[in-house]
């Protein structure tokens, strides 16, 4: 196995830390969307996607030298960002689809964009928005230095 592949202290910061930033995006997501019906998945599964997001695109960041933690987390934030608005797209789609609103299944697979860009409007707070890059910028930021301190 290659060495960025490996498990590594950086790794494990990452994926803790913006873990818990995506549950906390989460719960503010959850009372931004008040409209919507049954939000109550919306902390664990923005826990889910921060771990992901964490090992795999701001965790391999900090095995190299010449890249910045706080670059790393940005980019860990759009990547998020992205994936957990799509999340909440299809979790939307496949509600509505039970209750047969489309014609086809195409018709469906593109409503996914449409409820993610819906979502994302109503999600547009500067307040999430500023918290979650600023914190996924530090969490970035230790990441890179845990993994340049225990490697």
């Amino acid at each position: 196995m290659s060495k960025a592949s490996m498990p590594t202290a950086g790794k494990l910061v990452a994926c803790v830390g913006l873990a818990a930033l995506g549950y906390w995006v989460g719960i503010e997501a959850v009372s931004l969307l008040k409209e919507l019906s049954r939000m109550g998945y919306l902390p664990p599964l923005g826990a889910g996607i921060g771990a992901l997001v964490g090992w795999m695109v701001i965790g391999p960041d900090t095995t190299r030298r010449d890249r910045g933690g706080l670059s790393s987390g940005l980019k860990g934030a759009v990547f998020f960002g992205l994936l957990f608005l799509l999340s909440i797209g299809i979790v939307q789609m496949l509600r509505l689809a039970v209750r047969h609103r489309y014609d086809g299944p195409m018709e469906a697979v593109t409503d996914i964009f449409g409820q993610a860009i819906k979502i994302g409007q109503i999600l547009a707070d500067p307040m999430l928005l500023g918290g979650l890059a600023i914190g996924a910028a530090l969490i970035g930021a230790v990441a890179s230095w845990a993994g340049g301190k225990w490697q």
